[in-house]
């Protein structure tokens, strides 16, 4: 509807909406829903709440709530008074969340307010950033893991969030009777293709409880009672989805789309969802992208996907037309088709950079021919116009002389029938030295022994590839993210 139109802001945007569909049902969870007008209204009086308190425009609000209506509220407020905001998953460590709130210096935080029942403008005594420290124009700042173990906050700005969902506006073919699922916390970037996604056509967006988001069989429930007609999901919580399915597979009449995106996407876990005919209609597309890229670099349609080009590696497709992709070497010189390179991304979807972090900055975000470009830390390979996604750069590990690049051992497991998902760690043994372990959900009862396993992977990867340990998981853990959490795993072998 009107994703595409123009608007310097989200709000900005969103105003336009309101004034087309004002009666309409903008957003609701499980007891209550806003109209358009209402959550314009909404909005409004916290951003005048903010200035009331003296919090100036320009700077960095943070955002603690419970899942529920009032973080649209929170979220279009903040960016209403002019700030960016900074998500603080309540249910987070508390060490985390009071990580979060020093780095980014928060002096105050819109929070729940359990006397009230409403959100609050909290001030917390801290001295907050210089406005000239924020870029001009910064909608939100996401704190994602760092390969040091310190978060790091990735500014992201107004524009670049539009940029890329006007790009994305072909795949996603939006219309005002859509109806969206908010299944991510904030705190994930995934959040942000969900909640604008949804309100810049004009649909309707359901905010999933935290309950049902760790409930397959009732979340699935929500997608039939609410006809929900755009699902977002990471691979990992979409495999537990079809495990639901192919216990009930009642149609789903109304959904119309599916966005994979996170992590690498299981292509036998996409041929069960298809298997169970409870959607025939609803198109698959895979979705790659980063939190420094503004959510979403490229796409991939996956009914069906490409041609296996490249076996156990999942398609990722080409890049939505705001941006550019280039495969590079440690130099940053391109390599030619069909070599492993990082993935180097530029154009109108760049993060202005890391919060606090100008080295950190200047290291990442770089310039290759004149033109401002990010570095990926990905690997992936180019077959055709395809690309294949095949790890990150810094999951490669040394052992015994070896470089190795634990994705890749993913990518070979996950072509043995009776694993539907894995994950590789590097973890020490009782002597102190490096070894690797294999955790997998099986795909049936009967479940491939650790002996069959490894006959499978001498098959297909050099001897030092194979993991020395296989662990059997009910489910992968999740991160807050909705990713396999690694660390988890590494504290269970």
């Amino acid at each position: 509807m009107l994703l595409g139109q123009s608007s310097t802001s989200l709000h900005g945007r969103l105003w336009q909406v309101v004034r087309e569909r004002p009666d309409a049902v903008a957003v609701r969870d499980d007891s209550r829903a806003l109209t358009y007008a209402r959550l314009k209204q909404r909005a409004s009086a916290l951003a005048r709440a903010l200035h009331d308190a003296g919090v100036p425009p320009g700077g960095l609000v943070g955002l603690r709530l419970p899942r529920g209506v009032d973080i649209a509220v929170g979220i279009i407020g903040i960016l209403a008074h002019g700030s960016a905001y900074v998500p603080i998953d309540p249910h987070y460590p508390e060490e985390r969340q009071t990580y979060i709130e020093e780095d980014a210096r928060l002096s105050t935080i819109v929070e729940w307010d359990e006397d009230g029942g409403a959100p609050r403008v909290a001030r917390t005594g801290r001295p907050p950033h210089a406005k000239e420290e924020i870029a001009e124009g910064a909608a939100y700042v996401i704190y994602t893991s760092g390969s040091t173990g310190h978060p790091k906050g990735v500014v992201v700005g107004h524009r670049q969030v539009l940029a890329m969902l006007d790009a994305a506006r072909p795949l996603i073919a939006p219309t005002p009777g859509d109806v969206w699922t908010l299944f991510h916390s904030p705190s994930f970037d995934f959040s942000v293709w969900e909640l604008w996604g949804a309100l810049l056509s004009g649909g309707r967006l359901i905010v999933v409880s935290k309950e049902r988001t760790h409930d397959p069989v009732r979340f699935l429930d929500l997608l039939r009672a609410e006809g929900v007609s755009v699902l977002n999901q990471v691979p990992t919580e979409f495999g537990y989805l079809v495990s639901a399915l192919e216990g009930d597979p009642a149609p789903l009449p109304a959904l119309r789309r599916v966005f994979l995106g996170g992590e690498a996407v299981n292509l036998e876990t996409v041929a069960r969802w298809k298997r169970t005919g409870a959607a025939p209609q609803a198109r698959m597309y895979n979705l790659y992208g980063l939190t420094e890229t503004a959510v979403v670099v490229s796409s991939c349609p996956l009914d069906p996907p490409p041609p296996s080009a490249d076996p156990g590696h999942t398609p990722i497709g080409r890049p939505l037309p705001h941006l550019r992709v280039r495969l590079v070497d440690d130099t940053l010189k391109e390599v030619p088709e069909g070599e492993p390179g990082e993935l180097l991304v530029s154009g109108a979807g760049l993060a202005s950079g890391y919060l606090n972090r100008p080295e950190t900055t200047a290291r990442r975000f770089v310039t290759v021919d004149g033109e401002a470009a990010y570095r990926t830390g990905d690997w992936a390979r180019l077959y055709g116009a395809t690309l294949y996604y095949l790890g990150r750069r810094d999951r490669q590990v040394q052992l015994r002389g070896h470089r190795i690049e634990l994705g890749e051992i993913e990518a070979a497991l996950r072509r043995h029938p009776g694993v539907e998902e894995c994950a590789v760690v590097d973890v020490l043994s009782p002597l102190g030295e490096t070894m690797l372990a294999a955790h997998f959900v099986a795909a049936a009862e009967n479940a491939p022994s650790a002996g069959e396993l490894r006959a499978f992977l001498q098959e297909h990867l050099p001897r030092q590839m194979v993991p020395a340990l296989f662990r059997r998981q009910p489910t992968m853990p999740i991160s807050g993210t909705g990713k396999t959490d690694l660390e988890a795993l590494r504290k269970m072998t």
